[in-house]
C-alpha cells in the first residue's frame, strides 16, 4: 500500500503467515528518496481480543527501538526511525489466533 503527503512518500508491505496453528503479521515500510522527512512510528490495528507479541526480523533495514500497545488492545505501534531512501526491517506481530 502506498502513502503520500506533503513530506513523506513510501510503501507499506504486509504479509500474513500461519506459524504453527496461529497467524503472524509482518510489516515493512519503505520511505522513498523523494520524502523530505523521516518516518518515526508505524501503527497497526484490529488486534482487539488477540494476545500478541512483537518482534522484528533483521534484514539490513532500520530497526525499531520499542513497541507499544493501546490500553484497549486494538493498536500496536513500533517506534522506528526510517530515513528517506531507507526501509525498515520486517516488523512482526505474533498472535494467538488460529485460522
Amino acid at each position: 500500500m502506498s502513502f503520500s503527503n506533503a513530506f513523506e512518500q513510501g510503501t507499506v508491505y504486509e504479509d500474513v503467515y500461519k506459524s504453527g496453528s496461529f497467524f503472524d503479521f509482518y510489516y515493512q515500510v519503505a520511505n522513498d528518496n523523494s520524502s523530505t522527512d523521516s518516518l518515526s512510528r508505524l501503527t497497526v490495528g484490529n488486534f482487539t481480543g488477540f494476545t500478541t507479541s512483537v518482534d522484528y526480523l533483521l534484514n539490513g533495514g532500520d530497526t525499531p527501538t520499542s513497541a507499544t500497545r493501546q490500553i484497549s488492545g486494538d493498536s500496536l505501534g513500533f517506534n522506528i526511525e526510517i530515513d528517506p531512501g531507507t526501509t525498515s526491517d520486517w516488523l512482526e506481530v505474533a498472535t494467538d489466533r488460529a485460522p
